[in-house]
C-alpha cells in the first residue's frame, strides 16, 4: 500500500463515520494557520513509515498515522480556571472528540462501510495505537483529541515473476 493508497483509505474512513468530518491532511503548521468554524474537524499529519522483513522474503510497512479529531473552543483568557461551565464545556468537547477516534479506529480494525474499504482493511493490521488529549491547543483554541494508529501492511508484490518488474 502506497502513500495515495493509505490517505484514500484514511480520508474514505473519515468520510463514513456517520458524522459531519471536514478532513484536512497537511503539516502541523497548516493547522496552525486554519481558521475553524462550528463542528468536527479530522487533520491528518503527513504518514510516516518504517519496514522490516519476515522470514527474508515478505516485506512488511508500518505507517505512522496522526490524526487530531477536534473541534474549535471559546475563547476566554479571563474565565476563572476553576469555573465548573467551562471545565464541563471542554470535557464535552473532549468527549466527542474521543468518540470520533474511537469510532474511526473500530473502521479501520473492522471495517463494513463498503467491499473496497473492506478489502482494503483485510489488509491492514493495527499494531498499536495511542491516544491523547489537548485542551485550547493552538492559536485557534483547539480542544480534541489526537489519535496515533501504527498500521502493518504486508507488502504484496510478487517477487517471483519477472512479469511484475516491467
Amino acid at each position: 500500500m502506497n502513500y495515495l493508497a493509505l490517505y484514500d483509505f484514511i480520508h474514505d474512513i473519515s468520510q463514513n463515520m456517520d458524522q459531519t468530518v471536514k478532513f484536512f491532511h497537511g503539516r502541523k503548521e497548516m493547522l496552525i494557520q486554519t481558521t475553524p468554524d462550528e463542528g468536527l474537524y479530522a487533520f491528518c499529519l503527513p504518514f510516516t513509515s518504517t519496514g522490516s522483513t519476515v522470514g527474508g522474503a515478505q516485506i512488511n510497512e508500518t505507517w505512522e498515522v496522526n490524526i487530531i479529531f477536534y473541534m474549535r473552543d471559546n475563547p476566554d483568557s479571563s474565565i476563572d480556571q476553576n469555573d465548573q461551565d467551562v471545565i464541563q464545556d471542554e470535557i464535552r468537547t473532549l468527549t466527542i472528540t474521543e468518540q470520533s477516534a474511537n469510532r474511526f479506529l473500530r473502521l479501520v480494525h473492522g471495517n463494513t462501510v463498503n467491499d473496497s474499504l473492506e478489502e482494503a482493511s483485510e489488509k491492514l493490521t493495527i499494531n498499536s495505537f495511542s491516544k491523547s488529549n489537548a485542551i485550547k491547543d493552538t492559536a485557534q483554541l483547539l480542544t480534541g483529541t489526537l489519535l496515533t494508529l501504527n498500521l502493518i501492511v504486508p507488502d504484496d508484490f510478487n517477487y517471483c515473476t519477472l512479469d511484475d518488474l516491467a
